[in-house]
């Protein structure tokens, strides 16, 4: 993979920075990373794989976490919550199911409320042969 920094015009993905830079993600196989530039001025990412919602997830106000997972087969996936010291903090099995014509891993929030405290994590989804990573904030 490449990053580009540059004052002139990118293809996308690519995030504008303060003072008219810009900074792009370029790879030989782009649909299989994601990308997310941490600082920018406009608050937005950009990002090649759809993100985990809602996020922050409240677990006190949000019934579910769902993680679009684009061309994933139908069956179980693993799950897998890391924590930011990356020590695995919660694992379970979920179905990949459909909703609205997309692949989706749903996880009930009532599932997590006694496992997992606020924070950041580091949720990896395995199905098949297929690998999904998110970074999820998750408020009690």
């Amino acid at each position: 993979f490449g990053l580009t920094l540059t004052a002139g015009s990118l293809q996308p993905p690519y995030q504008k920075l303060a003072k008219g830079y810009a900074i792009g993600f370029t790879s030989s196989q782009p649909n299989t990373w994601r990308t997310l530039y941490l600082e920018s001025t406009t608050g937005s990412n950009a990002s090649a794989a759809p993100e985990a919602s809602p996020n922050p997830l409240r677990l006190s106000r949000d019934s579910q976490l769902s993680l679009p997972t684009p061309g994933a087969t139908s069956g179980d996936a693993h799950v897998y919550m890391l924590g930011s010291s990356l020590d695995l903090v919660y694992s379970a099995d979920y179905p990949v199911t459909e909703m609205f014509g997309k692949k989706v891993i749903t996880i009930p929030a009532g599932a997590l409320r006694s496992k997992v405290s606020s924070g950041i994590y580091f949720v990896i989804a395995r199905c098949g042969d297929q690998e999904f990573k998110w970074k999820v904030a998750i408020l009690q």
